[in-house]
């Protein structure tokens, strides 16, 4: 079961009456880093739910003024979650604004601190909630990503760090095949059972972090196939280096 997130009137302003001025005057500086991307979400079945996603931020007298806007499609979102727990109405705004966590962890935008507002389209939530009913699915279609991108990221670089192999990059060139098939099945074992304790989606991993994981896991197939090629042993320490190459342009090793 999802569970949505509770909703905090003061942490998302809506121009209460003590509030009118919220986007008077922006007095802050613009946020370093881009809070929106350019990929789009996929789309869903049951039609598309566009939102606008406001980011805001306080000025000193605690009015919240808007310093970028993103369009998004949430239906995907949507579709990882409970019938029960979608959004009624574009006004309940305890699961509207659930759906900003969502977006982040999807990457769909970046992660923001401050204040913010989403916003649906009301026909279209409307016509989603309609035609997911009418299906009969009431329970969500896919698991939705259960931390951000730069934590699962964080989590699989320090997993890859805890299985380089001993003795660094040296110790590639001096394997036997023995030695690199032991090290490729191992790791990949150690590997998959140490993502799936440790929460981390492998679904929801970047292009390049999964072309590493991929290249493992081929290289633990060339051992588990034992044929003793060199091209066997190639593979592998490819796969190694790829490690260390990945780690290195993350800063983490």
């Amino acid at each position: 079961m999802s569970t949505p997130i509770a909703f905090n009137e003061t942490d998302h302003p809506r121009g209460q009456a003590s509030n009118a001025g919220q986007f008077r005057a922006k007095e802050n500086a613009a946020p370093a880093m881009a809070l929106t991307v350019d990929e789009a979400p996929p789309e869903s079945i049951y039609g598309n739910v566009s939102s606008t996603i406001i980011f805001q931020e306080a000025n000193d007298r605690d009015d919240s003024f808007e310093i970028e806007r993103a369009e998004i499609n949430v239906a995907r979102i949507l579709d990882g979650l409970d019938f029960e727990d979608l959004p009624e109405t574009v006004d309940d705004y305890d699961r509207t604004d659930g759906l900003f966590r969502w977006a982040a962890n999807y990457g769909y935008i970046a992660e923001h601190g401050g204040p913010f507002e989403v916003i649906l389209d009301d026909a279209e939530l409307e016509s989603y909630r309609a035609a997911r009913e009418k299906s009969g699915r009431m329970s969500a279609l896919h698991p939705l990503p259960t931390m951000t991108e730069q934590e699962r990221e964080a989590k699989v670089a320090q997993l890859l760090s805890e299985h380089l192999p001993e003795g660094g990059l040296n110790a590639l060139y001096s394997w036997d095949i023995d030695q690199a098939a032991r090290w490729a099945w191992d790791t990949r074992q150690e590997i998959t059972k140490a993502t799936i304790q440790r929460g981390i989606q492998q679904q929801y991993l970047s292009d390049e972090t999964r072309t590493v994981l991929d290249r493992l896991q081929n290289a633990a197939l060339t051992a588990y196939q034992n044929t003793r090629k060199d091209t066997d042993i190639a593979v592998i320490r490819a796969a190694a280096y790829g490690i260390y190459e990945h780690l290195a342009r993350r800063g983490s090793h």
